[in-house]
């Protein structure tokens, strides 16, 4: 690896890093999933699969929707810190984890994109991209799956497409198979990973793109053998601890198979309980942030332009990078239609377009000179846009949330104490004692329909004015105000 290419990849890196520190703590407010996740992390901290804990209502319950890695990278994250006694606290410590993973993507990025086009200025370009980027910004810095999911997925592809016009020897192979082993990772953090990688895999396989057809089943086969060292885990560990089994199927693998035949369900949009067709619209919420993530956008629709050159004109490696993004593409596009969509699901599609956008402009076969003029301008005028949007996010205040809870731990009673693993609009259980109970109503959210079950006319009727005990704006949820609600006795 020469020296210009490393410094350009490190440059990146650190970029990306330094933003996502300088914005992490104030400038998006809490996560719903976040409060999961981090939860979920630190139930790991001492072994064992992740779990969430017991509750008045229910035992301790093993999580099995998604994968356990990044619950066991989170683990170990915490041993490296100060244990943290708030919630709020917990979520900012894991996120710094997502924004170290996030600038080690840029690096990988940087030297894929490199790898696909041969030219130093693509790959520059696209580390610019991922660095400057408003909603990737956002991805990075809240404790979600994708991030780490598709920073091993990048990994993966890194060293696959490395494997190309390489003959099956038994160094090459055993790169196939760290190729593979990577490839597990990132669908041992998320299962939806085995979509961006299998499929396109398959499809190099067939159309003999990218390595030898031996490599690539070899990869194939790791990256498989990986999940099903996970599953017979899973379903062992019971019978390891109580010997002889009383049962043929352990409880865990039946709590596996529940898991996972629901988040298909959910996946193929059989059962909406979450995303934009369960509450909301996605119309609105792209219009409503349009200002902040225009240049997403922008890229998004310039990808998908010029994947079709990238497949035809490109070398072997973009080829596969192109499979990818088709990969990622069709996920999103079922999930737009039919599936479950959540915001964060657009990260899988975002991550190859920074890739594909760059790789294309080296492909066009016009006046160099114009292009390079073009793509100069057009670079320039989306990290000015982003440059701008992200001192706007550097400068405001956007933790409503997390005050709202630091005051309700202070303020109110244990009884009616908020829940630790929901954000959003909620009726807390009364005080058995007084008959007191605690509404919390984020209003954009509202407004927008987020409320299931609720109309913002009814949301309305359930409160007075001065029945508000506290309130704060947040960039996020709008107003959010909490109610003190007596019994209608009093």
């Amino acid at each position: 690896m020469n020296a210009r290419k490393l410094i350009v990849a490190l440059g990146a890196g650190v970029l990306s890093l330094g933003i996502r520190l300088a914005l992490f703590s104030h400038s998006f407010d809490l996560f719903g999933d976040e409060v999961i996740y981090a939860k979920l992390g630190r139930s790991v901290y001492n072994g064992g699969f992740p779990t969430f804990p017991a509750s008045a209502n229910q035992p301790p319950t093993s999580f099995f929707l998604h994968g356990p890695l990044f619950f066991y990278l989170e683990s170990a994250w915490m041993r490296l810190w100060v244990n943290q006694t708030t919630l709020w606290t917990q979520v900012l410590q894991m996120r710094t984890l997502n924004i170290l993973l996030a600038a080690v993507t840029a690096v990988v990025l940087v030297l894929l994109a490199e790898r696909a086009s041969g030219s130093l200025w693509a790959a520059g370009t696209t580390g610019l991209l991922f660095a400057l980027d408003p909603y990737i910004i956002r991805q990075n810095d809240r404790v979600l799956l994708e991030t780490s999911m598709m920073l091993f997925a990048v990994l993966g592809y890194f060293v696959f497409v490395h494997l190309v016009g390489r003959p099956a020897t038994r160094g090459n192979v055993l790169s196939a198979v760290g190729a593979g082993v990577l490839f597990g990772a990132a669908i041992l953090i998320k299962d939806e990973a085995a979509l961006l990688i299998l499929l396109p895999l398959a499809a190099a396989f067939i159309l003999r793109w990218g390595p030898p057809r031996r490599l690539t089943a070899t990869t194939v086969g790791a990256a498989v053998a990986c999940y099903g060292l996970y599953v017979a885990v899973v379903g062992l560990t019971p019978f390891l601890s109580h010997w002889p089994p009383h049962a043929l199927v352990s409880g865990n693998l039946r709590s596996f198979w529940e898991s996972k035949t629901s988040g298909v369900s959910r996946l193929l949009g059989q059962v909406q309980i979450s995303g934009f067709h369960h509450s909301g619209s996605l119309v609105g919420r792209l219009v409503s942030e349009a200002g902040t993530f225009a240049t997403t956008y922008a890229l998004l629709a310039i990808a998908a332009l010029f994947v079709i050159l990238v497949l035809r004109r490109g070398n072997e490696a973009a080829r596969v990078l192109g499979l990818m993004y088709l990969a990622a593409a069709i996920a999103l596009s079922y999930a737009v239609t039919k599936g479950t969509l959540e915001e964060q699901e657009l990260y899988l599609l975002a991550i190859p377009s920074l890739v594909i956008a760059p790789v294309a402009v080296t492909l066009l076969r016009i006046n160099r000179r114009a292009v390079a003029i073009s793509a100069l301008a057009v670079l320039t005028a989306l990290a000015g846009f982003n440059a701008a949007t992200i001192v706007q996010l550097g400068t405001s205040q956007d933790t409503g949330y997390s005050q709202l809870l630091a005051y309700a731990a202070k303020k109110v009673p244990a009884a009616c104490r908020l829940s630790p693993y929901y954000v959003g609009f909620l009726e807390t259980p009364a005080d058995p004692a007084t008959g007191v109970r605690y509404i919390v109503v984020p209003w954009k959210e509202v407004q927008d329909g987020y409320v299931t079950g609720r109309t913002p006319a009814e949301v309305r009727a359930l409160v007075r004015r001065d029945q508000r005990v506290f309130s704060v704006h947040s960039r996020t949820y709008g107003q959010i105000d909490l109610y003190k609600v007596l019994p209608a006795a009093q």
